[in-house]
């Protein structure tokens, strides 16, 4: 499958239509979509949960789903907040993609029950979905059982985690190697790689071999003339009919309470408010994080702004004086040089006067007479005068102490403005006024978690405490009944050994015996090709992964690769053989390189979209995911936040590789914007 075009409307936070196009040329089809942390990332990765399996789990919250519809966003509905209520109210979630050569539309909607009704209840809306194959023509396009269709040709639910990877549970992949207990993922690395086909072909061939078994027995026991024997295999094969008659009462049982279980678990999610109240209080524990994280960067920020902030308030007076002082300055230069000239000429009368030689050519002068002496004084008087009008006009008593001032002026300049020390304490006040909200919002959310209403949810919660012990019964009942079963045709069997041998047998007990012996010899085929075919997948994964891992550790010299044991627990390897615990960082790795092997060697051919790949990576490891995963030949959908990856550098780096980039943002109605940014790949 090749995802070409992702539709949106009224999902979540994208108000009315939103497009995302991965049609690229010349094979390209992967993308970036660049946002912040609530802007709409995880959104997006949600729809592809909706769009196939028709809901969507809350993260954080296990077995809790979000609600179709809400007056609040933090209710984490799925419709658009900004609908509720409206008449007509809509939202689907659209996938255009590519498989085995044919081109597929998957819509899935809520649709409103009564076009002119206020859509205000979950009633209110019934689900729509519609699978079409677009290369069909005619009615014959539409594909009926869409889920079931999803499940075998596109992804089953239980593999999805492989697939649409969340990177703030990448933590759990580290069980792989910390644990040593059988554990759930392990169960699902085994379905990703197939061996539930071969293990459910060995159990049908094993019930054809005792359904077999009993025909056969039937056809012996008819032609004994042993009344005993006779009356033992007849009281055997019909504790087996009881038995499989029980199973089957038992199985419509669970089936009732399981559907029982649905409508006790709708109502929790759907009318409980105290649930309504605890899944607002989780989201607003959140905000009410990030408000004080964003209060407490704004205020370290505004303080550094602070420590120069009164040179930013005096900026326009030492401005101004500075433009004075580069004005003047080239005639405080003259003046001071000419008074300099006065001196020099007032210095060398006055040693003519003496009578010593001159200053610059070093002649003996004769004393002057006393005319010239009389002259000389009229001279240096005037010079003096000249000089002492001069220094009335010179600001400064000498250019060294106008330097100094000139200096002192520049280290007072600032370059800065009152505009980011304003702006940084509006996105405070800000940041303060939703803090305040949310702790308003947290104290009446507190409200309805009353006496009266624990006491409905602890009844309801006793109801299906009550009914999931009942489906636990019928678990054990099941598993009695089957073993039953088993040990009855087991038993049975030993009706048929004796006849192997028996030379008079009839044609048709000679046909049921070869099916008997054809089914025990296919199901231990069967059973031979599972132990191969589980051992052949387990070194392939274990190949690709350590290639993988090789690939996008930052350490790789250290490493060999990875090993996998037949039960699936996971070790890194060094380079002397051994295993190595490694950092945390390197067990991420590690995760990745599993993940990425085992959605490759499934045989389901399904994009990775990869929401906050840079959770517990370093930035070195993050760059190598990167650069390994855009340069693969399969799609990618990376939603990384701007710490994780700059948008302007990773359109420079990756730009050329993608089919198209887009960067989400918010507009005044915190609503989400698709901002496309690099789409010169997609096809016209």
């Amino acid at each position: 499958m090749k995802l070409t075009k992702l539709v949106l409307f009224n999902w979540q936070g994208y108000h009315g239509k939103k497009e995302f196009n991965f049609d690229g040329e010349n094979g390209k089809s992967s993308s970036f979509i660049y946002a912040q942390n609530t802007y709409g990332k995880s959104a997006f990765w949600e729809a592809f949960h909706f769009a196939l399996y028709g809901r969507v789990e809350i993260r954080r919250l296990r077995n809790t789903y979000r609600p179709v519809l809400g007056r609040e966003s933090a209710l984490a509905p799925m419709m658009n907040t900004d609908i509720y209520g409206t008449s007509g109210a809509t939202f689907y979630v659209e996938l255009f993609f590519t498989h085995k050569s044919s081109e597929y539309r998957l819509y899935r909607a809520f649709k409103p029950r009564y076009e002119t009704s206020p859509v205000r209840a979950v009633n209110d809306l019934i689900p729509d979905v519609s699978l079409e194959n677009l290369s069909v023509l005619g009615g014959d396009r539409y594909i009926a059982n869409e889920d079931r269709w999803i499940e075998e040709n596109l992804l089953p639910n239980r593999l999805a985690k492989f697939f649409l990877f969340d990177g703030e549970r990448l933590e759990e992949y580290e069980d792989l190697m910390r644990k040593d207990e059988d554990i759930d993922l392990r169960n699902d690395i085994r379905d990703i790689i197939r061996t539930p086909i071969f293990k459910e072909g060995n159990r049908i061939l094993k019930s054809s071999e005792a359904r077999f078994g009993v025909k056969e027995g039937h056809e012996i026991v008819g032609q004994d003339k042993d009344k005993k024997l006779r009356l033992e295999f007849d009281k055997l094969t019909k504790e087996i009919d009881e038995a499989r008659t029980s199973k089957e009462k038992v199985d419509k049982e669970k089936e009732g309470f399981k559907k029982e279980l649905d409508t006790l678990e709708n109502w929790l999610i759907n009318e409980d408010k105290t649930k309504e109240a605890s899944i607002k209080l989780e989201a607003l524990k959140t905000e009410i994080s990030d408000a004080t994280e964003a209060i407490k960067g704004f205020k370290e920020d505004i303080q550094r702004e602070m420590k120069d902030a009164w040179k930013v308030l005096i900026a326009p007076i030492v401005n101004e004086s500075l433009e004075k002082l580069e004005v003047e300055s080239e005639s405080q230069k003259a003046l001071h040089g000419d008074m300099a000239l006065i001196k020099k000429e007032i210095k060398n009368l006055e040693h003519e006067v003496e009578g010593d030689p001159c200053d610059t050519c070093k002649r003996v002068r004769e004393s002057p007479s006393k005319e010239r002496k009389k002259e000389i004084d009229g001279i240096v008087l005037g010079l003096k005068k000249e000089f002492d009008d001069k220094k009335k006009h010179a600001k400064y008593p000498t250019p060294e102490e106008f330097f100094i001032k000139s200096n002192g002026l520049k280290n007072l300049k600032s370059d800065s403005t009152l505009d980011i020390l304003c702006l940084k304490e509006e996105k405070l006040i800000i940041a303060k006024t939703k803090l305040r909200k949310a702790e308003n919002n947290q104290k009446e959310q507190r409200k309805y978690i009353t006496d009266e209403q624990n006491e409905k949810v602890k009844n309801v919660v006793k109801d299906k405490t009550d009914i999931e012990n009942k489906i636990q019964s019928c678990n054990e009942d099941l598993s009695i009944l089957k073993a039953t079963i088993e040990g009855g045709n087991i038993h049975l069997r030993s009706f048929t050994e004796n006849s192997d041998g028996n030379k008079n047998l009839t044609k048709k007990m000679m046909k049921l015996q070869t099916s008997r012996k054809i089914a025990n010899a296919l199901s231990e085929i069967f059973n031979t090709a599972l132990e191969n075919f589980s051992e052949t997948m387990r070194f392939n994964v274990e190949k690709r992964a350590s290639e993988t891992f090789l690939e996008i550790s930052n350490n790789r010299s250290n490493y060999k690769g990875l090993k996998i044991t037949k039960d699936y627990a996971i070790s890194i390897i060094n380079k002397k053989g051994r295993k190595d615990i490694g950092s945390q960082g390197q067990s991420m790795v590690m995760a990745y390189s599993i993940i990425e092997a085992l959605s490759s060697c499934s045989g389901f051919e399904f994009p990775m979209i990869i929401d906050t790949p840079g959770r517990s990576l370093s930035r070195s490891n993050m760059t190598h995911v990167f650069d390994y995963m855009t340069n693969s030949d399969r799609q990618v959908i990376f939603l990384p936040n701007d710490l994780e990856l700059d948008p302007d550098e990773g359109d420079k780096r990756y730009g050329k590789l993608m089919a198209s980039t887009y960067e989400l943002g918010k507009d005044e109605n915190d609503r989400t914007l698709v901002m496309p940014r690099c789409t010169e790949n997609l096809r016209l």
